[in-house]
């Protein structure tokens, strides 16, 4: 066990401990199996006697590239939870909170952190530019491709594929360190899969708009662990833009798995995940931050710990269409439990409808605990701000004496008021314009 102030590691996570006395505690890649706030845990083969002096613990995390999304703040925030995205030149070069022209969006990576790179690169290149990415075909059933149609074992690590990866019924497929762009499908699996810091990231000149999810999973009874997992996305306007899809699949694990868009979803049927007949499956340490999932037909589903917010530029849009966390909707769904939920320390990134919205009849042993804690409940809103109101005709302005975070369209529940606006109704109130 680490004592490490404020880790900010998850269990599942994979560590490296590096400059340890003795050098037993030193290991790569060893999963976390235990945190509290300051310390963790993790194993190691044999007793490596009482440890002495030194020690740097590193947790390797996968940034995805932003794409054409630009570096600006009204488009990617800069905390930890939605910034961390990069931006990679097409002659590699890799940017962090910079895309070459602008540098107000994004996480920007503190210094004297390690970069990993992987060993095995598919590119897109012509003959007389072999060392070069250029555009693929921008739609992926005509990019270069990695196909299986029948069998087959897939064992990928340390690869970065620029080919479109399309797995049907394979024996097995284990990826670890593996990254690719856009899309990947993965159908009628024999065995287990075993996933393990897999990411998808956004092609640096512009993906065809489509409707296809980012990630397809069918057919797959077999089951499996995906852990680090991370799904992202350019847009989400269409219907059915989906992060993943999972149709037909029992018996899986999922741990540390983010799914995001950058741009937020505009549809009441898109979202971070469609859920179809998933069947004895877990979801631990979730990141959603492409809007809803959606539960059709699901047995024995469970989410612990899960963090979401709404809108990765901004605070919660407030829509016509609803938006929650949880949409069990067009066939009863049964023993769905979600068992701990927070906004990753954001303020107003609710769902903008509610938590849990069970719109189907039949549905039955449908579980919500752990909404915060006793001494933090989780705030579906902002914290009360106090200001002085004036009134003119029928226009209200409020002022405060500090920045409100607020922006036109949010709605707010005036408490009271003072007496520069005497004639104004308390009550739930839509903004019409916010400055700061």
């Amino acid at each position: 066990t680490v004592t490490a102030a404020s880790h900010g590691f998850n269990v599942g996570q994979d560590v490296t401990i590096t400059g340890s006395t003795p050098s037993g505690y030193n290991v790569t890649d060893a999963p976390i199996t235990a945190t509290t706030t300051n310390t963790f845990s993790y194993a190691v083969a044999s007793d490596p006697t009482t440890w002495t002096s030194g020690g740097s613990a590193y947790v390797y995390d996968f940034y995805p590239n932003a794409g054409t999304r630009p570096a600006l703040v009204a488009n990617i925030q800069t905390d930890a939870i939605r910034g961390k995205w990069c931006w990679i030149t097409t002659a590699g070069l890799i940017r962090f909170g910079h895309d070459g022209t602008n540098a107000t969006g994004g996480y920007i990576v503190p210094s004297g952190r390690k970069l990993r790179i992987p060993n095995i690169l598919t590119t897109h290149c012509t003959t007389a530019a072999r060392t070069a990415n250029v555009a693929p075909n921008l739609v992926a059933g005509t990019r270069f491709e990695f196909v299986t149609t029948g069998g087959g074992v897939i064992d990928f690590d340390k690869i970065n594929c620029a080919w479109y990866m399309n797995m049907a019924q394979a024996y097995s497929v284990s990826l670890t360190n593996t990254f690719t762009f856009e899309t990947l499908i993965l159908t009628e699996c024999a065995q287990p899969i075993t996933w393990n810091n897999v990411g998808i990231g956004q092609n640096v000149t512009g993906f065809t708009a489509t409707t296809a999810a980012v990630v397809i999973f069918g057919l797959n009874f077999a089951g499996g662990t995906l852990k680090n997992c991370i799904w992202t996305r350019l847009a989400q306007a269409g219907s059915g833009s989906w992060l993943s899809t999972w149709t037909d699949c029992t018996d899986f694990t999922v741990i540390n798995q983010r799914s995001l868009s950058l741009t937020k979803a505009g549809n009441a049927t898109s979202g971070s995940a469609l859920m179809t007949r998933v069947l004895n499956t877990t979801f631990t340490n979730t990141l959603y931050g492409a809007g809803q999932v959606s539960v059709v037909g699901c047995d024995t589903v469970t989410w612990t710990d899960t963090t979401y917010f709404d809108n990765i530029n901004g605070t919660t849009v407030v829509a016509t269409i609803p938006y929650y966390l949880l949409n069990l909707n067009t066939a009863a769904s049964y023993s769905i439990k979600l068992d701990g939920l927070s906004f990753g320390n954001q303020t107003m990134v609710q769902p903008a409808s509610g938590i849990v919205s069970i719109g189907v009849a039949g549905c039955n042993d449908i579980k919500i605990r752990r909404l915060g804690t006793a001494a933090s409940p989780l705030d579906m809103g902002g914290a009360q701000v106090d200001g002085t109101f004036t009134q003119a005709t029928t226009v209200v302005t409020c002022t405060t004496g500090s920045a409100h975070g607020l922006k036109t369209g949010d709605i707010i529940y005036v408490l009271s008021l003072t007496a520069g606006a005497s004639t104004f109704t308390v009550g739930s109130k839509t903004l019409a314009s916010a400055p700061t």
